[in-house]
């Protein structure tokens, strides 16, 4: 019998679902292979096409919504003309396979660095929170350096924030993408809003959970105003501490899961939507090793393994290697 996990499904409402062939996604993985300019260029193009299938989903790299957005040199950018274009040549190569992709909203907050930022600026969060028990280095064009801490945003500049998300989903779509992920995961701007480990807020963008929440509810509803909801999905890390970013109640706060994928294997795919405890899994880590991983689970081949040492590259490093070559099953098994 085939598996439910290589059916078709329909994701989102019913007005204009995206209509996929499988359940297999590829989850969104920063992978820094722009320039300054948050340009995607050719090798960007071919890694997504390589990933894509006919019917399949694919979520684009966390995306900057503005120059303010930016954490990481070498990440990509959709505030721009020039951007846009770039990824107009990344959609037409995922479509062009028969695939469809989405693109990922990201602002990282205080994930940065002022060598990242536009005027040398200072890091913004929720709060001034401290930055020094966070086991991370900014990726900056002067080599990985220690973030900063933030400063906390003014209430008159989030709604600035909030029509940067807008902008950034109409972009999106002007470029191709069949739809949008609001970033509020993994410790980054959304995410330390949420938290009360990072927001520590007296007005009515902190205290209590409806008030965490509300820039989120604020961002979705403004990307609402301009997108179908059929394409529009958040991302949520419940019980994440990514970043030092921790909440002393976080079933309160995340009083439900919009996505949940992390570390399944092919058998364990097949298994939760088998059972309908989810309707797609989505795979990271498993996919840049392996462009052709949807074959591969579906004919239980085995999986080629990451090479570490090329997920991020040196600036002065090939954006190719550790990125669009590793090989295809059929080329592996015929070498």
């Amino acid at each position: 019998m085939a598996s439910k996990l290589f059916s078709a499904v329909k994701l989102g409402g019913k007005k204009s679902p995206t209509q996929l062939k499988h359940r297999v996604v590829m989850a969104p993985m920063t992978r820094q292979r722009m320039g300054d300019d948050g340009v995607p260029g050719p090798a960007v193009a071919k890694f997504y096409k390589q990933r894509a299938t006919d019917g399949g989903l694919l979520i684009a790299e966390a995306t900057n919504i503005s120059a303010s957005a930016r954490g990481y040199y070498g990440a990509p950018g959709l505030f721009t003309p020039e951007q846009v274009e770039g990824w107009k040549s990344v959609t037409a190569a995922v479509h062009g396979e028969g695939g469809k992709i989405f693109n990922q909203l990201w602002h990282t907050g205080r994930i940065s660095h002022p060598l990242n930022l536009p005027g040398g600026a200072q890091p913004v969060s929720a709060s001034a929170t401290n930055m020094d028990g966070v086991q991370s280095l900014a990726t900056t064009v002067e080599g990985r350096l220690p973030h900063p801490n933030p400063r906390a945003l003014e209430i008159d500049e989030i709604p600035g924030i909030v029509e940067d998300y807008k902008r950034a989903a109409e972009n999106a779509l002007e470029a191709g993408f069949d739809g949008v992920e609001l970033h509020a995961a993994n410790g980054y701007l959304l995410e330390q809003f949420l938290l009360n480990g990072t927001n520590l807020r007296t007005d009515k963008y902190g205290g209590s959970p409806e008030n965490r929440s509300r820039i989120v509810f604020e961002a979705i509803e403004a990307i609402l105003s301009s997108v179908d909801s059929s394409k529009v999905g958040i991302r949520l890390s419940p019980f994440g501490t990514a970043f030092g970013c921790t909440d002393s109640n976080p079933r309160e706060i995340y009083d439900y899961v919009v996505k949940s994928a992390s570390g399944y294997d092919g058998a364990e795919a097949r298994k939760v939507v088998e059972d309908g405890t989810t309707d797609l899994v989505a795979f990271a880590r498993d996919f840049i090793s392996n462009p052709d991983l949807v074959e591969r689970i579906r004919t239980g081949a085995e999986l080629t393994p990451v090479d570490w040492q090329t997920v991020y590259v040196p600036l002065d490093a090939s954006y190719e290697k550790g990125y669009t070559d590793y090989p295809f099953h059929a080329e592996k098994t015929s070498a």
